[in-house]
């Protein structure tokens, strides 16, 4: 009998991690709570890309928000948040990711399409070029 190396062992829980991943997202539905998480560098980019509301014309995290049925309560607490230097479109898309835990890639990319944020719909589709299609 064979004794199976410690580097062996590392190999065979990486390569399981990996179908693991694979096959969690093989569904057409890819959930906002599970892609878009705290931290990640998706949200990051989502965030400064739709956080501006310095260019005229450009709908921003406002719009998305609207669009995403936020509560205006909700929005101006965003809103207020926006001048201590935190991500309102990442308040939002966690709001909608707690409140909402089914809501899809594809229910966001429509909202985005709605205000018409090509950009942000390129930095999801860059990721996850499966889940909207």
């Amino acid at each position: 009998m064979t004794s199976r190396s410690p580097k062996y062992r590392k190999n065979v829980i990486n390569v399981n991690f990996a179908l693991l991943y694979t096959f969690s997202f093989t569904s057409d539905e890819f959930f906002v709570k599970d892609v878009i998480t705290p931290g990640s560098e998706l949200l990051q980019t989502m965030g400064i890309k739709l956080n501006r509301v310095d260019v005229p014309g450009v709908q921003n995290w406002t719009h998305l928000a609207s669009r995403l049925k936020v509560p205006n309560d909700v929005l101006r607490e965003f809103q207020g948040q926006s001048t201590e230097r935190k991500s309102p479109t990442k308040e939002v898309i966690q709001w909608l990711a707690d409140r909402f835990p089914n809501t899809t890639l594809i229910d966001l990319v429509q909202a985005l399409e709605k205000i018409q944020r090509n950009d942000a719909i390129q930095i999801i589709t860059k990721q996850f070029p499966d889940a909207v299609g």
